[in-house]
């Protein structure tokens, strides 16, 4: 039996929630951030979209930020690693698109993300973009890796 997917267009979450959920994706980074610097970068975006699972656990959350006209950026995509598969993914993306239809939706990817964004109908846009990045320092170990041609 397939739940109903319930999708909160609000902050009504702990930074402490966040931190728990993103831990994987940033390889437990998120604990070295205060309570007060999660809130503000919480706060920087213009939508924020959560799931929680039944028992009231936060695993998924989207946010985004859009000039309701030309673009709308997705900033980060995550889902409980566990959630993953019963459409939660999809749901997120589904608000954003209904918050401002018709914008183009941008979603930067990792590469092992790409297939789910390509399911949801996402593509490579017509005059292909670079994603540049400046970084004072970049992770050590394996934490981010490039191949040959990329730098």
């Amino acid at each position: 039996m397939t739940r109903d997917i319930h999708v909160e267009t609000d902050r009504s979450f702990s930074p402490e929630a966040y931190a728990e959920l993103m831990a994987p994706v940033h390889r437990d980074e998120t604990s070295r951030y205060p309570g007060a610097t999660l809130r503000a970068a919480l706060q920087a975006y213009h939508f924020v979209a959560h799931v929680r699972s039944e028992a009231g656990v936060l695993v998924g959350y989207l946010c985004a930020f859009s000039d309701g006209v030309f673009a709308t950026f997705v900033g980060e995509l995550v889902v409980q690693t566990r959630a993953r598969g019963g459409g939660i993914g999809a749901a997120l993306l589904e608000s954003i698109e209904s918050v401002w239809p018709g914008v183009p939706v941008y979603a930067l990817g990792f590469r092992d993300t790409r297939a789910f964004f390509e399911r949801q109908g996402y593509c490579e846009p017509p005059c292909p973009l670079d994603v540049l990045t400046k970084l004072d320092t970049w992770p050590e170990g394996d934490a981010i890796t490039l191949d040959a041609s990329e730098g």
